[in-house]
């Protein structure tokens, strides 16, 4: 369903996450592309829904603010990359009310789920006092696993 195997189909794709993000699997042929997390689970599924509503990926139509909370539902089920994007959604306030608690808390989730990005996002709020309590003594190792992890960001010296 992502073009791994044959063209890009986000028409058959998407009900096949839609299943699999409410079911608790990720379904037989569709992949989201690795852009999630690596079990494969609803997580991925639900954050693979999220993407192609997110862009409104043809024939679908944009629908953010349920991509939203798909990828919130995604950071529930254990989906890195849901919960680095629900953090980010969460965060500016983009098609949801801005919550810094929230957005901290999906980070640390997309931290603990292997997510480099998630895992620099939730080292600069601690850094910042954004949504938890600042400690930058706490942030700095977050920051190194996020560098670990293949965060691009100049603390990284990439």
């Amino acid at each position: 369903a992502d073009g791994a195997t044959g063209p890009a189909d986000p028409g058959r794709a998407a009900p096949l996450f839609e299943r699999a993000c409410a079911a608790g699997a990720a379904p037989n042929g569709a992949s989201s592309g690795g852009a999630s997390g690596p079990d494969g689970g609803a997580g991925d599924a639900c954050n693979a829904l999220a993407d192609l509503l997110w862009r409104g990926a043809k024939p679908l139509n944009k629908d953010r603010a349920r991509a939203v909370g798909l990828y919130v539902q995604g950071c529930a089920a254990g989906g890195a990359s849901a919960c680095f994007n629900a953090g980010r959604a969460l965060a500016r306030g983009d098609n949801v009310a801005k919550d810094e608690a929230r957005a901290a808390d999906a980070f640390a989730r997309g931290c603990d789920a292997g997510d480099g990005r998630a895992c620099g996002e939730f080292a600069a709020a601690l850094d910042a006092g954004r949504g938890v309590a600042q400690d930058g003594a706490r942030a700095q190792p977050i920051y190194a696993r996020a560098c670990a992890l293949g965060w691009r960001n100049d603390r990284c010296g990439k």
